[in-house]
């Protein structure tokens, strides 16, 4: 029931009733809706940062790309220097042992690793 506007003219907050007594009977089909939601809305979030994640990823790896192909279009070529980083991040790809079809975070935690290792040899900061 809502009651008359307030001194103020503002329309009342409605009148609480009672509460009502939930058995475990009655509080079973609106605990399901509520954690079927809240699990619905983890699986979208996970999905999306997932998403997000591989994309970030992505961008680091075109990035490292780019530095390469850098290095390798000054008319002398990468020197001495260079080259020694390019085999420590060569040899730092290669020891990187992923099994992609199993879906592990782990295999996306060893790449994000190898990749953020490789920065620091070959990518200059600005």
């Amino acid at each position: 029931m809502v009651q008359g506007p307030d001194s103020k003219g503002q329309p009342a907050a409605p009148a609480k009733s009672a509460p009502a007594k939930k058995t475990a009977k009655n509080a079973r089909p609106e605990m399901e809706r509520e954690m079927t939601s809240r699990l619905s809305y983890l699986r979208q979030a996970a999905r999306e940062s997932g998403h997000n994640y591989v994309i970030n990823l992505e961008h680091d790896l075109i990035r490292l790309a780019e530095a390469v192909r850098e290095m390798f279009r000054s008319k002398s070529g990468p020197g001495k220097r260079e080259l020694e980083r390019l085999e420590k991040a060569l040899a730092l790809a290669d020891d990187v042992k992923l099994k992609p079809a199993k879906g592990r975070r782990k295999d996306l935690r060893r790449i994000e690793g190898a990749v953020a290792s490789m920065e620091k040899l070959l990518v200059k900061k600005k």
